[in-house]
């Protein structure tokens, strides 16, 4: 009879610690799941995370595309936003810009809640000029994470997530072309 009770009670704790894993399991799944109908579309919260950032941008009368090392210090007159600057672009166009803009907009973070990787070696800056204002955006596309600074000489920015996405394919065309240089990724 005992050897019947041990097994017993061995098979209720087996089924015990199972019974809980799948609760675990379960409550992660429920996690994981999306909320279908509360939703925004894409562009809704693309535009509610990039919004006065985006259109400063997209409206800028020039920006200076700056090729950054991650990866030194530079002197104060040398970095921007406490990165080395390896080369920098003058662009007028608007066409460019709007280009730029664009593929920014494209890649902000467009699913609820927020994005959680954060190694931030950005390798690439912007600074966009209008009318009398200055903004300025910093890029880590290895991270996918853009900081955005309003005053240039503060070190206050927004953090926004970017979509996880390949190169920056359109920023290295265009320092390419310039033959400017640039960090490669590690």
């Amino acid at each position: 009879m005992s050897h019947l009770r041990k097994a017993l009670r061995i098979a209720y704790l087996d089924s015990a610690r199972v019974l809980v894993q799948l609760s675990i399991f379960a409550i992660f799944l429920a996690g994981c799941k999306r909320p279908v109908s509360h939703n925004k579309p894409a562009g809704e919260l693309r535009e509610a995370r990039f919004g006065a950032h985006g259109h400063f941008l997209k409206e800028a009368d020039k920006v200076i595309l700056y090729s950054l090392n991650s990866h030194f210090d530079a002197p104060k007159e040398t970095e921007f936003h406490g990165y080395a600057i390896l080369g920098e672009l003058e662009i007028t166009g608007s066409e460019v810009i709007a280009e730029i803009h664009q593929d920014l907009f494209q890649r902000i973070y467009s699913e609820p809640g927020t994005s959680i990787t954060y190694c931030y070696e950005p390798r690439h800056g912007i600074r966009a000029y209008r009318g009398s204002k200055i903004r300025d955006y910093q890029i880590c596309f290895q991270c996918n994470h853009l900081h955005v600074f309003s005053e240039i000489e503060s070190d206050e920015h927004e953090r926004i997530g970017l979509e996880t996405r390949s190169e920056p394919i359109q920023l290295n065309a265009i320092l390419d072309k310039a033959e400017i240089q640039r960090q490669k990724p590690l």
